[in-house]
């Protein structure tokens, strides 16, 4: 949106990339122009949200006056039982007032009054929210957030990692959130490492903290914790000194050779996994010694330690000086059931009991848990350093800045026993927020909800990634094997480089050309357990294919690091399997030769073990700019040759594609609503008489499907109140405005139904949904009016009210007409459908005061007196 001064006096502007997301991925800055469809879906979830700071009855860009209570003295009182008097008529005390002798304010309860004031008390601001509350389907601001769903957020933090023989060699791992019951990830991973004390710091070293994201407390909601070590030496010292019955310590010779191995070795095995409850009423706690409900979240835990079910935001003054903030407190967990790996796992097999029992890990994992509320309180509204910046901003309409995207994840489940210590951190300030330690936002990664791509409400941010989970490799012979995956734009040139679209486990680096898996030792079948996160190209050809190569590597000890012999190769085309919700079998390929995709060279492959589906892997999409259902990928392709006009005129595919829109399923319609809404409006504006219509008529229909699943049975919808008042900003000026063609195609709907047309179920619907319209057209013409006087308006001057074309204040009027006429109609049939639309049409005048001629307003308004 463009940065003038006009527009900043009449619209506020609040950021919509949140501080803590990555800027837009390298790849997804190509030239979108020929994908006219794409670049609407990167604008609405890049470009900034604008609200009319005249709605709603407000004046937010001027403070209001303080007036001060008056204060009235008599014989037989005080003047502090005067202020407290003067005061109990508001709607609380302020905190600030000063005992003038030094004592104490009394209970409110407890004084009596002394006489009348001669005056009565001066209200000097007009009661806004309570003439609303008097008028029948009054309107009412939405506050912007992240996300629309509330929740919680729970912060984890790796402090130590302990074996009864040792730490000698780092490790490595990962930490996500899991659902016992329906045996799946909620999130992805949030990568740790731990360096022995010999090495480098001797100290745990990253500071990092993983955020997750619920949507309520659930007994079923854990954490999965899954490690890694070096690769085991061959003949040296294996892991299962790890898990020794005794507790025998490392010899000096085996810690010497697990120092060396693993300074040489840079690939890795899967070690141990573990599973904690979150949520466990059944866990025992160090300070008591009994089965209690201890876990810091369960939902049953005593206020006093900010446990319980509704944990309210605490604040008080740090170290230093500022507002710190934090949602509750942190307890430390000992983990002690940690299972060593003994053979493959998934996470639908982890629990299973038929599985072979693993043996427990002589070792004890400490982490730092802590809660906080997901909500307005949260550390969205802190600075960089820790203190609240939401001090000056109106409690009634917060519109702080946002910073964090809130995408809650849901779980529901049944008790089960936990091996792990939960120990609350009683000696430590709560008032911290959430970087604790670090005292730094950027050391804590927010964990990606895989809930957020089924939940039923609009994207609000822009994700487009690709998780690929190995997960196993059949072969003939024993071997050292690991997987490297890469993404690449075609086939053409093997040794050309690939994309550099691998997401990296450390934080602070750039995306990568490749990554590669876990080394599965000496094993037939090779079983990986790795999450590798891929960076998606906005648009994708056929050519586009990620391309796994398989390597052996010698894991003996020698003068020079290991180098790994390519075994083989798999191909997997995006566009292919990109769909693809379950287990995906490839074939592997000894070699590779140019056009290595196409039919024609298949049999020019050489293929291991006879050609079979040998590799098996997992893709899990999670993306705010491909819509995976096909009639919304097919109006925005039929969008994108209209706005292109790549064809001679629009046809019959686009009319064809645009009423599909009513078949979409309600997951996938509300979350591509506004971009949906966005590319309607823009064919109501620019399109032909019949393309105007169909637009209108499906912009209708999915209005109401919106609104008739509104949760909350309220009169307007929040997610559309919210695409009204914040995300719709007319295309930020770069197209004609809305408002023009709206009324016009609105009106003639109108008049075709007042000289007795037949026009179906769609004008009531489009009635019932008349202040979404009307509330569009005002916003689309106070844009324009502060873009037109942008640059030719004297610096202190007022923007002057806009003149509306003859024809389209002609058409506005006519429609103003026909909305009047069905109002006494519909009077007199006692309908509440009149009492709402007669409310829309009062806001719709007092809105329009504000933008155009005050002699076109008065001409409406006398509309309403002839009728």
């Amino acid at each position: 949106m463009e940065n003038n001064n006009n527009l900043g006096l009449r619209f506020r502007r609040i950021p919509r990339q949140p501080v803590a997301l990555p800027k837009l991925d390298p790849l997804l800055d190509e030239n979108l122009e020929q994908w006219p469809h794409m670049n609407q879906l990167v604008q609405c979830y890049g470009t900034e949200w604008v609200k009319d700071v005249n709605k709603y009855g407000h004046y937010e860009h001027t403070r209001p006056d303080t007036f001060h209570t008056q204060i009235f003295e008599g014989p037989d009182t005080d003047t502090e039982t005067e202020i407290r008097l003067a005061s109990a008529r508001s709607a609380q005390l302020e905190d600030d007032v000063a005992s003038i002798s030094g004592r104490p304010f009394s209970d409110s309860g407890s004084s009596k009054h002394f006489g009348q004031p001669p005056l009565p008390a001066y209200e000097p601001a007009f009661d806004w929210e309570n003439e609303r509350s008097m008028i029948f389907g009054q309107r009412t601001p939405e506050t912007p957030a992240a996300s629309y769903s509330s929740g919680m957020k729970i912060s984890v933090r790796v402090l130590s990692l302990a074996f009864q023989s040792g730490l000698v060699e780092p490790f490595f791992g990962s930490i996500s959130l899991y659902n016992q019951e329906r045996r799946e990830k909620l999130s992805e991973d949030f990568y740790f490492h731990i360096l022995p004390t010999e090495m480098q710091d001797a100290k745990l070293s990253s500071e990092n903290r993983g955020v997750f994201y619920l949507d309520a407390p659930s007994a079923s909601v854990c954490l999965l914790i899954q490690l890694e070590k070096t690769a085991t030496e061959e003949g040296g010292v294996t892991s299962s000194v790890y898990s020794r019955k005794e507790p025998v310590h490392l010899t000096e010779r085996e810690k010497q050779k697990l120092q060396v191995w693993s300074r040489i070795m840079p690939y890795r095995e899967s070690f141990a996994w573990a599973v904690v409850p979150l949520f466990d009423n059944n866990i025992t706690t160090n300070a008591a010694e009994s089965a209690s409900p201890s876990s810091p979240l369960a939902p049953s835990m005593t206020a006093s330690s900010s446990h319980d079910g509704v944990f309210e935001p605490i604040a008080k003054i740090t170290s230093d000086e500022k507002q710190g903030y934090s949602g509750g407190s942190s307890v430390v967990v000992e983990i002690s059931n940690l299972n060593k790996v003994k053979e493959s796992y998934s996470e639908e097999s982890i629990q299973d009991p038929k599985r072979k029992v693993h043996k427990p890990v002589k070792g004890v994992l400490r982490l730092e848990i802590e809660k906080h509320r997901n909500g307005h309180g949260d550390f969205e509204d802190l600075s960089e350093n820790g203190s609240i910046i939401n001090d000056s901003i109106d409690p009634t309409d917060r519109l702080s800045d946002l910073t964090l995207m809130k995408c809650p994840s849901s779980g529901s489940g049944g008790p089960h026993s936990s091996g792990s210590k939960w120990h609350t951190e009683e000696g430590k300030d709560v008032s911290r927020n959430l970087t604790s330690s670090s005292g730094n936002l950027d050391n804590c990664y927010y964990a990606f909800d895989f809930c957020s791509t089924t939940r039923n409400e609009p994207f609000l941010h822009l994700f487009h990634c690709l998780y690929v989970y190995p997960i196993a490799v059949t072969l003939s012979r024993k071997r050292n094997l690991f997987i490297r995956v890469e993404l690449r734009k075609d086939d053409a040139d093997v040794r050309k480089q690939p994309l550099e679209a691998i997401y990296p486990r450390e934080p602070g680096v750039s995306l990568q050309k490749w990554a590669h898996t876990q080394v599965a030792v000496g094993a037939r079948t090779a079983s990986y357990h790795d999450e590798l996160k891929v960076s998606l190209p906005a648009t994708w050809t056929p050519s586009h294919h990620l391309l796994f190569t398989f390597f052996h590597v010698d894991l003996q000890t020698k003068l020079e690091a290991p180098r790994p012999v390519i075994v083989g190769y798999a191909s997997l085309p995006l566009s292919t399997y990109i769909h693809s919700r379950s287990d995906i079998s490839l074939p592997v390929m000894r070699e590779l030769i140019p056009h290595y995709l196409q039919e024609t060279t298949k049999d020019r492959l050489d293929y291991l073990e006879d050609g079979k589906n040998i590799f098996k892997l997992r893709l899990r999409l999670c993306s705010s700019l491909y819509p995976t259902n096909e009639r919304v990928r097919d109006f925005c392709l039929e969008y994108d040759r209209h706005t292109l006009q790549s064809k001679p005129h629009w046809g019959s595919e686009l009319l064809q594609a645009i009423n599909s829109l009513k078949h979409v399923d309600s997951t996938a319609l509300l979350q591509f609503l506004y971009p949906i809404l966005n590319m309607l409006l823009h064919l109501i504006g620019n399109g032909g008489e019949t393309l105007q219509v169909a637009a209108f008529r499906a912009m209708v229909d999915i209005l109401t499907r919106v609104q008739q699943v509104s949760f909350d049975d309220a009169d307007r919808n929040r997610f559309l109140v919210t695409f009204v008042d914040y995300s719709f900003d007319d295309f930020g000026g770069n197209q004609p405005p809305v408002y023009p063609g709206l009324s016009t195609v609105w009106g003639s709907l109108a008049r075709s139904k007042a000289k007795g047309y037949r026009v179906g179920p769609v004008y009531d619907d489009v009635l019932s949904m008349a202040w979404f319209f009307l509330e569009l057209i005002v916003k689309s013409m106070a844009l324009e009016q502060a873009r037109l006087f942008d640059h030719n308006l004297p610096s202190g001057e007022d923007v002057p009210p806009m003149q509306l074309k003859e024809s389209v204040f002609r058409c506005i009027m006519q429609l103003f007409d026909c909305l009047l006429t069905e109002v006494h109609e519909r009077c007199k049939k006692g309908l509440s459908l009149a009492k709402r639309l007669n409310s829309s049409l009062a806001f719709f005048c007092y809105d329009l005061l504000y933008i155009i001629e005050p002699c076109q307003v008065y001409e409406l308004i006398l509309a309403i007196s002839c009728q």
